[in-house]
């Protein structure tokens, strides 16, 4: 450390080296694998992901013994309970088969801030419970706000695209549609801290703002968007973009700059005559790409039109 030291006083002044031993924490996969032995315990390493690495052969059981900050391989019997997953290769190979990932969990807990082989600090999870209950209550307020006011700009949609209906679905949003927000911070703390055990053993958090989704319907039909055709969702995809570049322009003043990447090849002509004129009377700046020069037709005498050739970008005219 003194020699570090020395050789960082040349750039640091009074440079305070400290240097701390760390131990990477291992998995050990013994059993009726190709190559037994110890493999990096990574944050979120599934039980199928450990098995594949050790290259699992026959429908056996195999060991998976974790072994936090131990030096050496541990035996099964020398091992914390806790710390060895039994593994019946058939039976995982017939869930996963039948889409049932549900023994598929991270063998890894989640211990954030705390030494690899000691329980939790409840005070410090209770604290950061408190700010996670906090901020995520906030989070899923403004996005309340934000989709209303979308849903707005988008049942303004006219012509031939689809009009979105919005919703935002999430247990938070839940709480926070049918009471104060104080009390939907209470319940997600009380959530957090109930699935304390759950979400270690499985490496996730299952409840919070990150759990929410934003879902789809065709206004008019009531046709989720999920279930429309693939044209459908493409139209119905444009009309929200079309509508949130429309927000924004109304709450700041000046419209945002479009990119739209091979859009027109997705759309009938009447579509794509209406997507033109949208995007015109936005009066901002839009880039459109595409591979079909003739789709551009209809606005090629009031845009700007490039051509990539060469690794290079080209007015159309330079580069026919």
């Amino acid at each position: 450390m003194e020699l570090l030291a020395r050789r960082l006083d040349a750039f640091v002044l009074r440079p305070d080296v400290r240097v701390s031993l760390v131990r990477q924490s291992r998995v050990f996969v013994l059993g009726e694998v190709r190559a037994p032995g110890p493999f990096p315990l990574t944050r979120g390493l599934t039980i199928v992901e450990a098995l594949t690495q050790a290259g699992y052969t026959a429908s056996g059981e195999v060991l998976l013994i974790r072994t936090p900050g131990a030096i050496g391989p541990v035996l099964p019997d020398n091992a914390e309970p806790s710390n060895v997953v039994r593994v019946n290769l058939h039976e995982l190979e017939r869930r996963v088969e039948a889409g049932d990932l549900s023994g598929n969990v991270s063998l890894k807990p989640m211990r954030l801030l705390t030494d690899e082989g000691g329980a939790p600090d409840p005070a410090w999870l209770d604290a950061l419970e408190e700010q996670m209950a906090a901020r995520g209550v906030a989070i899923a307020a403004a996005r309340l706000a934000l989709v209303e006011r979308l849903a707005e700009a988008a049942a303004a949609t006219v012509g031939p695209f689809p009009t979105p209906a919005l919703a935002l679905v999430g247990t938070v949003e839940d709480w926070l549609t049918s009471g104060p927000a104080l009390a939907a911070e209470d319940r997600l703390r009380a959530a957090l801290a109930a699935a304390r055990r759950a979400d270690g053993d499985s490496g996730t958090t299952a409840v919070g703002p990150h759990r929410s989704d934003l879902k789809v319907a065709d206004r008019r039909s009531g046709m989720p968007a999920a279930e429309c055709s693939t044209g459908e969702q493409k139209a119905l995809l444009i009309a929200l973009v079309l509508a949130h570049a429309r927000l924004q322009a109304a709450e700041r003043g000046a419209p945002p700059v479009l990119l739209l990447d091979e859009v027109a090849a997705h759309l009938d002509s009447t579509r794509r005559e209406a997507l033109f004129a949208e995007l015109l009377g936005l009066g901002g700046q839009s880039w459109l790409t595409g591979t079909d020069e003739a789709l551009f037709a209809g606005i090629a005498e009031r845009a700007q039109c490039f051509r990539v050739r060469d690794a290079r970008i080209l007015p159309a005219e330079a580069g026919r």
